[in-house]
């Protein structure tokens, strides 16, 4: 499964990806394959930029707060948005 989503990313290019920071999420056996998520972090620095950010609001964790490139940010962050760099 991993593989099939790496080549999936890979040959559509996306032009926006949202890298969640939830790193257990692939994390299923007490050995982890870390593969995925180093994959992740080469792919995105090499064709990816940040745009803009998710984070949790620290007033209401239900709440999520959204940020724009150089914006400011509250709260523990949850997800990053990448843009392609063309």
């Amino acid at each position: 499964m991993r593989e099939e989503m790496i080549e999936q990313v890979t040959s559509a290019r996306p032009e926006y990806i949202v890298v969640f920071l939830a790193s257990d999420s692939w994390l299923c056996t007490l050995r982890p394959d870390l593969d995925i998520l180093n994959w992740v972090q080469e792919f995105t620095a090499a064709e990816y930029e940040s745009v803009g950010s998710v984070s949790r609001d620290p007033d209401d964790p239900l709440r999520s707060l959204y940020s724009w490139k150089d914006g400011p940010t509250r709260g523990e962050p949850v997800a990053e948005i990448l843009k392609r760099i063309d």
